[in-house]
């Protein structure tokens, strides 16, 4: 095979294993309570209903599961204080998508239609939908920075040139969306899940469940695809809570809607360039 590829006619011929075709029979599957609103207080949630369903195991809220907030860091930077994120929301939603519960049944079909009928009770608020808006709050700029290359033109006959350019928000379309399956293993916990990091999500699980990493096993098969999607979701904590909490085999595969509804997106930049230059 020319180019050094080895793992083509695997994948072309259908023999590859993603996380899904590594969920075995007895596992059982999660569907997540999403909120409809992009900002609102939280009144409610009544999950009377999702818990009487049929194959459920259990259903969780964010008190039921106990699990830390996920705390937030900027990429370049200093941290960004008041944005931990709870894994499942609790006093109020901050976008359309956001987690409020989960329902864990015998099969991904069950949980889904158990999750249709958990009621959530939401009081709505202003929501913020541009980068404009929410640079009108201080609170919202988590870090500036300076960038400057190159010398100094002179003063005289300088040339001044500016272009604004806006990148449009896009989403992330991997072929295979978001998937984990975890497995109680001892003390401990596997992990298999389609991922970019697996050595910091296997740190990042074992801080907010309370394990030892090394009690910890983050295992990556084959990943259909990902265009820097695939680090860190709060649903991986509370799918991995769940496998301890009910000491099975607990797996979750996104689906489409949900990939585009809660899954982060990418750009939404606006540009201002000048450049300045002698002629």
């Amino acid at each position: 095979m020319s180019g050094g590829r080895f793992e083509d006619d695997r994948l072309v011929t259908g023999a590859g294993r993603f996380v899904a075709d590594l969920v075995p029979p007895d596992a059982l599957h999660c569907a997540f309570v999403r909120s409809p609103m992009a900002a609102g207080e939280l009144v409610g949630v009544d999950l009377t209903a999702a818990r009487d369903a049929a194959g459920v195991a259990a259903v969780y809220d964010a008190a039921d599961l106990g699990v830390p907030d996920v705390p937030a860091t900027a990429r370049w930077g200093a941290d960004a204080p008041g944005r931990d994120r709870p894994v499942l929301a609790r006093d109020r939603v901050r976008f359309t998508g956001e987690a409020v519960a989960v329902v864990v049944a015998a099969t991904a079909v069950q949980a889904a239609d158990a999750a249709g009928l958990a009621w959530v009770d939401i009081e709505p608020q202003p929501a913020v939908v541009s980068m404009w808006e929410a640079r009108e709050e201080p609170s919202n700029v988590v870090f500036t920075d300076d960038f400057a290359a190159g010398p100094e033109p002179a003063g005289a006959g300088l040339v001044e040139v500016t272009v604004t350019v806006d990148h449009p928000r896009l989403a992330a379309a991997p072929i295979e969306p978001l998937a984990i399956l975890a497995v109680p293993d001892g003390d401990g916990l596997r992990v298999w899940v389609g991922h970019q990091s697996p050595h910091r999500l296997r740190g990042e699980l074992a801080i907010l469940l309370g394990l030892d990493e090394q009690a910890m096993r983050v295992t990556v098969p084959d990943v259909g695809g990902s265009f820097g999607q695939k680090r860190f979701f709060p649903e991986y904590a509370v799918v991995a809570k769940a496998a301890l909490l009910l000491q099975r085999p607990v797996a979750w595969v996104q689906t489409r809607r949900e990939l585009f509804l809660a899954g982060t997106q990418g750009r939404g930049q606006h540009h201002e360039v000048t450049l300045s230059a002698d002629a």
